[in-house]
């Protein structure tokens, strides 16, 4: 959560084609929603396509909740909207990390986004 991997983690990166994906990581195990989108799941990657391109991907945790997530990571940083918990105690790193917590407190997934600046 301390590095930079909004455009690359564990080969997996922006613009890939998704049959480059697959020949790295094989045939997806099921597909599931994130954020309000489509995401393909490769072992503890999802990856959300456009145009048979990778566009976003998250990491994703198995049987983590959000009271287990906390104990590690400690509390979010920046209250955001219901369903999600940012973290970003590095103003100068140009990312934010964005936790997507589902409907029973489990970690859906986890994604570095660019910055999330809240103006008061």
């Amino acid at each position: 959560m301390n590095r930079d991997t909004r455009h690359g983690y564990h080969k997996v990166s922006k613009g890939m084609h998704k049959e480059k994906i697959e020949d790295e990581f094989g045939e997806s195990e099921k597909a599931l929603n994130i954020a309000g989108v489509k995401v393909i799941k490769y072992g503890d990657i999802g990856v959300h396509y456009s145009n048979h391109k990778v566009s976003r991907y998250f990491i994703i945790p198995t049987d983590v909740n959000v009271q287990q997530f906390i104990q590690v990571h400690g509390t979010r940083t920046i209250n955001y909207e219901e369903g999600t918990m940012i973290y970003d105690d590095n103003p100068n790193n140009k990312f934010s990390v964005k936790v997507y917590v589902g409907q029973n407190g489990e970690i859906k997934g986890i994604e570095n986004i660019d910055q999330v600046t809240i103006n008061h």
